[in-house]
């Protein structure tokens, strides 16, 4: 152990050597140079010189964007200019077939329209026929269920004056119907 100290001071002045320095003086020197190694590597030039360099190229690419968007927006005017007689003319053919259209319609329409009263007044006479000739066939059947009523009556009553006949004749030739 008396190898790793070189010098030691007497205890009255306070401090310990070692290795011929202070242990004060190395824990100074391991801050600073901890604090310069953690500054180095956080701000290395070459971090800095890409933070120029992107900062440069998004300038260079908004500016890029700038252009084009200028371009564009030539290149619609230039359109518009050079081919707006054209454009009218297709929108003047375009509003006279709109107009026909409409013109078609309003024609049809009303003719549709008269149409559609001939039709309902047809259908409405129709219906009154209907009506009066259900109501003849109902009377009709009326008449005719009135009539096999009194029909099926009549046979009832025949076919037991025929059963009394025929049991008088069974019983005797002496006895006669007055």
């Amino acid at each position: 152990s008396s190898s790793f100290w070189a010098y030691a001071p007497p205890a009255s002045q306070g401090t310990l050597w070692v290795d011929g320095c202070t242990r004060v003086a190395r824990c100074r020197l391991h801050s600073l140079l901890s604090t310069a190694m953690f500054e180095f590597f956080r701000n290395t030039p070459q971090e800095d010189d890409f933070k120029e360099a992107l900062a440069a190229r998004d300038a260079e690419i908004d500016d890029l964007r700038e252009q084009i968007k200028a371009l564009q927006e030539a290149d619609q005017r230039d359109f518009l200019n050079d081919n707006s007689d054209q454009l009218a003319a297709i929108i003047r053919t375009k509003n006279e077939v709109i107009q026909n259209l409409q013109a078609q319609l309003q024609v049809e329409g009303k003719e549709g329209l008269a149409q559609a009263l001939d039709t309902a007044a047809t259908s409405s006479a129709e219906v009154q026929r209907l009506r009066a000739l259900t109501q003849d066939l109902s009377s009709q059947l009326e008449r005719q269920a009135a009539d096999l009523k009194r029909l099926q009556s009549e046979r009832d009553a025949a076919t037991v004056a025929a059963s009394a006949a025929s049991a008088m004749a069974a019983q005797g030739p002496g006895l006669v119907a007055a």
